[in-house]
């Protein structure tokens, strides 16, 4: 039987390495249509930089012939790979193996669990209620009854009303970033009054006490001519009254200047409304920047129209994440902290009492807070490692929560109305479960229980503190197989991120679960830019500060040749959206440190980020080119402007969906073009293209399990696998040890 066994595993390693030969010989012949130039010079307070693909962001009938192109190439060379069909049915396994996935889990009185699941056959989340855990659960919401032919149909947020049975739902066609916001009655499944029409997908909106209006974020029409840089600016939160056209509905905040609560044409404001409190916030923000500006003012006047808003929260404070207490809002700041603190504000009489006492911040730093009827709760992490905290309402002391399972807690909801939270616990060894806490004990709801495909599979998780190229500290968790060997060749999948102040938060999903089951390890970067030691670390990787984020990867990825985890040519960079300046720059910086790339939807020309739709709120994050204090920064970080020619550079796969509403297409497509032009090492540059959002955002089952696929093939491609390297068909036996 083993020689068997070994046949079968020659046989299949063959075939993989006479396809990729054959695979390797036509991308040789053919490189894919090369992007025309056209080159554009603009000048940046005296520094002249080139443009060759500038016509790419006007989405021109060239552009756009081009850019489809390059999907059909990419889909025609990783088409003759041979591993990429079994991926992606490998992929559906291995997902459906895993159970369902839930989203927005909220424990409502009586007992009633709200929450979005995606069953394994399910190709997106509906939504369903259950009275109790163990009682049948009923479909709400199921978003397939509005496709629209091809295009799928996805349920974007949902907005229980706390006072009936009323329940505000977004659905978006074919992943536009603009839904529309439906109002259904629970009790009889039926929308109750005509959809409103051109409401941004993840803006929020709050009830009223009156149980029969809402507050809601709109962006307005774009007019005739209008630049893509407009798409969205000059919010409004307006009041909506069930059963009335939307069309009456009234200004309550926005840029114009008969608003009552005035915002600026860049910020996106919101009206948050208590539960159990006599106030109402409203919140404005401005882009990504995690800080806010927060007003209060009476509900009823708020509903009256008669609002005296008082600003009780400025920039200045740095506050971000809030809660309301009754006549008490909570929230974390950072200021004259840059570990984070938790402060307390009197809604009534705007004095800020003790903070420093609820959390130490030298010890912790808050990520997240939720009031419940009990307690106020918070998670804080320290580096990659996270607690969950009760802080009574009258003692402000904090007690940690005991977990049942080792990972790291993430509040889903909490309810004034009720004790405790909802909450999950994520784990680089499994895929999250949900939690409830009360009567001082932790209840597994039970809601997805482990299954038998993570039970059998065993992972080691190593950490490690690597020495950056200034000799700080970065965190690197590395999740492998039990007793792997360091022996310079194993399969090593590097990932970061590094923007925002958000941290690399453990997952276990089916992409990952392929990749460990093929023997491969994954590698993740906590770099400078991410928030694992709050503002501190984020800061320290922004904006002239941003090197150090790509420098830290870097770091870790010569951390992991020099301890002989992996060597460059079984190494392999990823990263996602923001991490494309972190994987664009890592490989322009050192290409001969990776044997491939993939940058997931990335932004990779931040000369230019500004000026696509998302662009203008991302200001704050990395800057403008308007400024002349920031256009270095910028020009520093772009991938796209540090590409050389000649140079020998990895294999890279860059992927964008037409309908991303966060990335433009022509930033992966200019940075394709732009390696491929340059490139000395013969290695394919691709560009994949689908009709996805941005990444995992928005994208169905199906459509994840082709990206991740293609994704998958073309690393297994690039780090030839060998007859001794042959993937299994099934997951190996391995060992667990923590």
């Amino acid at each position: 039987m083993k020689n068997l066994n070994e046949l079968f595993r020659f046989k299949i390693a063959f075939a993989v390495l006479i396809s990729a030969l054959c695979t390797m010989r036509s991308y040789a012949q053919s490189n894919g249509v090369p992007a025309p130039v056209h080159v554009v010079i603009d000048n940046y307070f005296g520094q002249e930089i080139r443009d060759p693909y500038r016509y790419m962001e006007e989405n021109t009938p060239e552009a756009a012939a081009w850019i489809r192109e390059q999907g059909r190439y990419t889909e025609s060379v990783l088409g003759a790979l041979p591993e990429r069909n079994r991926l992606r049915d490998r992929l559906r396994v291995l997902d459906e193996q895993m159970g369902a996935r839930y989203l927005w889990v909220s424990r409502l009185p009586g007992n009633r669990y709200l929450y979005a699941k995606s069953s394994p056959k399910d190709d997106t989340y509906k939504l369903y209620v259950r009275n109790g855990l163990k009682g049948p659960e009923r479909l709400v919401v199921d978003p397939e009854k509005f496709k629209k032919g091809a295009e799928p149909a996805s349920l974007e947020a949902v907005y229980q009303c706390p006072y009936n049975n009323l329940v505000a739902y977004a659905i978006s066609i074919g992943n536009s970033e603009r839904a529309t916001l439906h109002v259904m009655d629970m009790s009889t499944g039926k929308d109750i009054e005509t959809p409103i029409e051109s409401v941004l997908r993840f803006a929020s909106i709050d009830w009223s006490e009156d149980g029969r209006s809402f507050f809601y974020f709109k962006l307005p029409k774009l007019g005739a001519g209008a630049s893509a840089s407009e798409r969205y600016l000059n919010g409004e939160v307006r009041r909506h009254i069930v059963g009335q056209e939307s069309s009456g509905d009234r200004l309550m905040i926005g840029p114009s200047d008969d608003a009552p609560l005035r915002s600026e044409p860049t910020q996106w404001p919101s009206i948050n409304m208590p539960i159990g409190s006599r106030w109402a916030l409203g919140v404005i923000t401005d882009g990504v920047r995690a800080e806010r500006v927060v007003y209060s003012a009476l509900k009823k006047e708020v509903e009256q129209g008669t609002a005296k808003w008082r600003k009780i929260i400025d920039f200045r404070d740095e506050v971000t994440e809030l809660s309301v207490h009754g006549e008490e809002l909570y929230g974390i700041s950072h200021k004259d902290a840059p570990r984070g603190k938790v402060i307390r504000i009197s809604l009534s009489e705007q004095g800020e009492v003790l903070s420093r006492d609820v959390l130490n911040e030298r010890d912790s730093t808050p990520v997240s807070l939720g009031t419940a009827r009990d307690a106020l709760y918070v998670t804080a992490r320290n580096g990659v490692t996270a607690r969950l905290l009760r802080i009574p309402y009258e003692s402000l002391k904090a007690e940690e929560v005991s977990l049942p399972v080792d990972g790291v807690p993430e509040l889903y909801s909490t309810d004034q109305r009720m004790e405790g939270p909802v909450f999950t616990v994520r784990s680089w060894t499994s895929a999250e479960e949900v939690f409830s806490y009360s009567e001082g004990k932790v209840w597994n709801t039970q809601l997805r229980p482990k299954s038998s495909t993570e039970k059998r599979v065993r992972l080691q998780i190593t950490h490690a503190e690597v020495a950056s190229h200034d000799g700080v500290k970065v965190p690197l968790t590395i999740i492998h197989r039990d007793k792997l060997s360091q022996n310079n060749d194993n399969m090593v999948y590097l990932i970061g991120y590094g923007s925002y102040g958000t941290s690399m938060e453990p997952t276990f999903n089916a992409f990952m679960l392929a990749w460990y089951e093929m023997g491969g390890t994954i590698a993740v970067a906590h770099v400078r830019g991410g928030g694992e030691f709050g503002e501190e670390w984020h800061e320290a990787g922004s904006k002239a500060k941003k090197p150090n984020t790509w420098l830290d990867f870097i770091a870790c990825a010569e951390y992991l040749v020099r301890e002989r985890y992996t060597r460059p040519g079984r190494l392999v960079a990823g990263g996602a959206s923001a991490g494309g300046i972190l994987v664009g720059r890592a490989i322009t910086e050192r290409p001969d440190l990776f044997a491939a790339a993939w940058i997931g939807a990335g932004v990779t020309d931040t000369v230019r980020e500004e000026f696509q739709k998302n662009g203008p709120v991302n200001i704050p994050e990395f800057g403008t080119v308007k400024k002349a204090e920031d256009f270095p920064s910028l020009l520093e970080m772009s991938a796209f402007h540090h590409v050389k020619d000649g140079t020998k550079y990895p294999a890279v796969l860059l992927t964008t969906g037409l309908n991303d509403p966060v990335v433009d297409p022509w930033q992966p497509a200019k940075m394709a073009a732009r390696l491929r032009a340059a490139s000395a090492s013969g290695k394919p540059v691709l560009l994949r293209v689908d009709n996805a959002g941005h990444d995992q955002w928005g994208s169905t089952r199906s459509e994840l399990y082709a990206l991740r696929a293609d994704q998958l093939a073309f690393m297994l491609w690039q780090l030839g696998i060998t007859k001794d390297k042959a993937p299994p068909k099934t997951i190996p036996a391995l060992n667990r040890a923590q």
